[in-house]
């Protein structure tokens, strides 16, 4: 009898999606608010073109993805990447362990704060965060650490969102989609998220096939479990470069174009979603595969249309 394909996994993402989306939508609408009543000065990293302070973020095109504006950051990402893949290499992971949690926690408070921030007052916002961040260090569970992760890439999200144009956030999204398909083809990915993974810090969703599976522990043997041959059949792990990505788009997106057009966009985006798990389940038969490729097809899709619209 052959297998029943099981669609929990992107139930779950779709859902983990949909209330970062709708954090998204509303942090960035709030402060675009807060932006434009107290006349903020905005940094600007597209030119002038993109963010609360450019105009023409959605339709000048040449200007948002010219060298200078999409240069830095691609070589940035690259970086990052080619120097955390080499100290992987080099340095024990247990040498690595406290650094890279510390960091992690200190990112968790951070973007609790952000979002706490509009929602609450900002001195029970810095407890709530800090809180947030202890518990995510001293006991962290599958279910804290996908709220926080969400949080995180909110927080990061509707502040970069402000500063970029929605034509250089594709763009670095297509260099990024490519490296994910090589990084992932090549195993690349996998060794370096079994190599995180050790340290406790997997900057991933942790998607549960089963309701249970919320509750479970990411500490030390736990972790190895979870990211091994047997854990795939209990779990699933969806990269946070999958989320943050789209999301600095819709964010982009809505400070460029306003909510509506913002929306439209958030469509598109939960499409490549969903599209992403069908080329996981129908084409790499359940086997790791690099979402972010199809992710991309349907976000620029939907930035074309977007741009249609508003021109």
């Amino acid at each position: 009898m052959p297998q029943k394909t099981d669609y929990r996994p992107f139930l779950w993402s779709g859902l983990i999606y949909l209330v970062a989306l709708g954090l998204t939508l509303m942090v960035s609408f709030q402060e675009k608010a807060l932006v434009e009543s107290q006349q903020i000065v905005v940094p600007n990293l597209s030119g002038g073109l993109g963010g609360i302070s450019g105009e023409g973020g959605l339709e000048n095109i040449a200007g948002a993805v010219a060298p200078g504006s999409i240069v830095p950051g691609i070589a940035y990402f690259l970086g990052v990447i080619a120097l955390l893949g080499l100290v992987l290499f080099l340095v024990p992971v247990s040498g690595l362990k406290l650094v890279l949690r510390l960091f992690y926690g200190f990112a968790f408070v951070w973007g609790v704060f952000v979002v706490g921030a509009f929602l609450i007052p900002w001195v029970v916002a810095v407890v709530v965060a800090v809180g947030a961040g202890l518990a995510w260090l001293l006991a962290a569970r599958v279910w804290l650490h996908n709220g926080l992760l969400v949080l995180t890439l909110v927080g990061l999200s509707s502040v970069f969102g402000a500063m970029v144009s929605p034509w250089t956030v594709i763009v670095v999204m297509l260099v990024v989609a490519v490296y994910d398909y090589l990084a992932v083809r090549s195993r690349f990915m996998l060794w370096m998220a079994k190599k995180l993974g050790e340290s406790e810090a997997l900057p991933a969703f942790f998607v549960p096939r089963h309701l249970k599976g919320w509750k479970d522990r990411l500490k030390g043997e736990e972790v190895k479990q979870l990211l091994d041959g047997q854990g795939e059949k209990r779990i699933a792990v969806l990269g946070g470069g999958d989320i943050f990505f789209p999301l600095i788009l819709v964010a982009s997106v809505l400070f460029t174009g306003g909510l509506m057009n913002a929306l439209v966009m958030a469509a598109f985006t939960l499409l490549g979603l969903a599209a992403a798990y069908a080329v996981h389940l129908f084409w790499f038969g359940g086997k790791a595969t690099p979402a972010l490729p199809p992710i991309f097809v349907f976000s620029l899709v939907g930035l074309l249309l977007v741009r249609y619209i508003s021109g």
